[in-house]
């Protein structure tokens, strides 16, 4: 009888073992996360004050064109840094924030919805800034600023998880390449392949909250210099139309991608097993690019995305 009891008392030990270890385990995730995200509200939070408080002010202010610009790249710098994340959760807000400046028409309700965003503000700045736009510029700041502010308001009571959070870093390894580099979202500034190197930037950034994790310190050296090599590399790149993309995707981007996915593994954070529809749109209009690089001399390619249509 004796022996059953001290048997019974061993299970439940361990039972309860287990279940404060797992605990500690999850414990020690959501940290991870919580940090992560605080990191993306400081980001947040500096968007907002970008747009509100200086970009609009300098409009109303009427300050002269190359400060107007400049402010505008900026803010656009600062929304590279959250991009991953808010593309993920929240993409058709996104959409009125740095979505293509296209009517978006539903057939079926005879409504035509106008664009808004970055690139509506871009085609008012470039290539040449009137002052009879004012107003309508002014009218574009306050409406990308309502849709950013959508964003405190999701994130303030969103839990997010880690592999999400993982997940939406990797996927915008495939955005850069698909949308930043092809200069999809700045066609007129050209600044895209300087985005890029924030975007890149901002895995590090990001990552640096899980590095710790890892026990596999050579894995998390080499994914770390990789990514840091890859941001410098973009920054540094002042011909848009002359950068070559093809090696900037073989020399960086697939490895990065590969080693992302290998790190998260490496401290036991399972990756998502789904493939969302934006991932399969990416890799497609990836492909597109390539095979247009490959078959396609530099000066067709150039030609087209003059005409606006690459």
């Amino acid at each position: 009888m004796n022996l059953i009891k001290t048997g019974l008392i061993s299970i439940v030990l361990l039972i309860t073992t287990a279940t404060l270890f797992t605990r500690c385990k999850q414990e020690e995730k959501v940290d991870n996360t919580n940090a992560a995200l605080a990191l993306f509200n400081h980001d947040l939070d500096t968007l907002n004050y970008l747009v509100d408080s200086v970009f609009y002010v300098q409009v109303a202010g009427n300050d002269d064109v190359a400060t107007l610009r400049s402010t505008f790249l900026t803010s656009r710098d600062a929304y590279k840094r959250i991009e991953f994340l808010v593309e993920f959760y929240m993409p058709e807000t996104s959409r009125f924030v740095n979505g293509p400046p296209l009517p978006e028409i539903e057939v079926e309700e005879h409504e035509i919805t106008e664009p808004h965003g970055f690139q509506v503000i871009e085609e008012i700045l470039y290539p040449e800034y009137a002052e009879s736009d004012k107003e309508h510029l002014l009218l574009e700041i306050k409406n990308l600023s309502i849709f950013i502010k959508k964003y405190n308001d999701f994130f303030g009571v969103k839990q997010i998880t880690a592999n999400h959070l993982l997940h939406a870093l990797r996927m915008n390894v495939f955005r850069v390449i698909a949308l930043g580099l092809s200069g999809f979202d700045t066609p007129l500034s050209k600044n895209g392949i300087v985005e890029a190197g924030t975007s890149f930037s901002t895995l590090n950034r990001y990552l640096n909250v899980f590095y710790a994790a890892s026990k596999d310190e050579v894995l998390v050296n080499d994914l770390k210099n990789k990514i840091a090599s890859a941001s410098t590399y973009l920054i540094q790149q002042k011909d848009f139309d002359a950068f070559d993309r093809m090696y900037f995707i073989k020399k960086y981007a697939n490895p990065i991608f590969r080693d992302m996915l290998t790190f998260q593994r490496s401290i036991g954070i399972e990756p998502l097993h789904t493939v969302s529809p934006f991932a399969v749109m990416l890799k497609t209009f990836l492909m597109l690019i390539i095979m247009m690089q490959m078959l396609m001399p530099k000066t067709v390619l150039f030609t087209l995305h003059q005409k606006k249509l690459l």
